[in-house]
């Protein structure tokens, strides 16, 4: 059967292996000898040494919990002590072809010698008591220097005397790995988008044609800063039925408000116009946008807007919102609008977080 496939195609052939007392599954060697059964830590001949080198940009932290990370798989999975022994000897000298120093590799096989394998082989239980904040970030060169500043000034954040009781534990910090060479050059995900116009891809908001939107729209590929003044290039295209945008209102004063929504904008757009047609201090229409309208005399009609940005659909499946509010954030900042500058109250750092 084997060679029969094999004649099948040029390039792609198998290969098989079988035996009646031992067999390999992914890292795993399970052999039966003299009626008991064994495990052993199984690697492919062709496989290369890919430990994380010393020098690679990551943590310190994670750099110096591989080590033990090994010895501990090594010992869950290998039964016998002699096979262990083996394995470690192995382990050792690839972590000290990946440039890791002898003091780092041996506290490390010492304290996984002190585990018994039994309490390896015991599913960890969770520990609920601990109810310390993760801050979560993209390691960089600064990452150390922002970890002492925040643990530096943490009691400042524990004397507030109306939070401070949530903050009794400084926070734990945990490191996504930076973008690399590897993900500019080789990208894993190579898709291309495909449009269904051949000429050039328009760029600004345009009008559907169809809503009493389209009227006060912001037409355009550029926009004008609302405070400075300077041009701002737009790079997406989208119309009033476009979805999961960030859009930028505009006042006759020249205040602007940046506003996200997975809706349909026309939809978001429509209810900021209820808002200033039927503002009443205090209720729901009582926002930021309805109450400068009405101190400053404006109507509905004089509302401009256009969208900003976009949170295309990601195919991996990330949460497409918390990256609309990040977006939004983004703009916030770069076109200022923030009062007194703006008309947006307030923006948030969760979303980043």
């Amino acid at each position: 059967m084997i060679d029969e496939a094999n004649e099948s195609h040029s390039t792609i052939k198998f290969t098989y292996e079988y035996s009646l007392s031992e067999i390999n599954f992914l890292d795993v060697t399970i052999s039966l000898t003299n009626g008991i059964i064994n495990t052993d830590l199984y690697r492919k001949s062709v496989e290369k040494n890919n430990m994380l080198h010393v020098r690679s940009f990551h943590s310190p932290k994670v750099k110096k919990a591989i080590p033990k990370g090994q010895f501990i798989r090594a010992k869950r999975i290998t039964s016998r002590t002699a096979k262990y022994n083996e394995v470690k000897l192995s382990l050792t000298k690839r972590f000290k072809e990946r440039g890791y120093e002898s003091n780092t590799i041996n506290n490390a096989m010492k304290e996984v010698d002190t585990i018994p394998r039994s309490e390896l082989l015991c599913q960890k239980k969770k520990d609920c008591s601990n109810q310390k904040i993760t801050f979560v970030s993209t390691f960089n060169s600064n990452s150390n220097k922002m970890e002492n500043i925040i643990k530096k000034y943490w009691p400042l954040i524990q004397a507030d005397r109306q939070f401070g009781h949530l903050f009794t534990e400084q926070p734990r910090f945990c490191y996504k790995r930076g973008r690399s060479l590897k993900d500019i050059l080789c990208p894993s995900d190579t898709r291309q988008k495909k449009s269904l116009f051949q000429g050039r891809k328009k760029k600004g908001t345009y009008p559907c044609l169809s809503c009493n939107c389209c009227s006060s729209i912001i037409k355009g590929s550029k926009i004008n800063h609302p405070s400075k003044g300077y041009e701002i290039n737009l790079n997406v295209y989208a119309t009033c039925k476009s979805t999961h945008v960030v859009y930028l209102l505009k006042c006759p004063c020249g205040l602007g408000y940046v506003g996200q929504t997975s809706r349909e904008v026309k939809m978001r757009i429509q209810e900021h116009k209820r808002n200033i047609k039927n503002y009443k201090e205090n209720t729901q229409t009582d926002t930021s946008i309805s109450k400068h309208f009405f101190i400053c005399k404006h109507n509905s009609m004089q509302l401009r807007w256009c969208v900003l940005d976009e949170a295309a659909i990601d195919k991996r499946g990330d949460n497409r919102i918390n990256r609309l509010l990040q977006t939004e954030g983004r703009w916030i900042k770069k076109l200022g609008t923030l009062h007194p500058d703006g008309l947006n109250d307030f923006w948030s750092l969760k979303p980043f977080l």
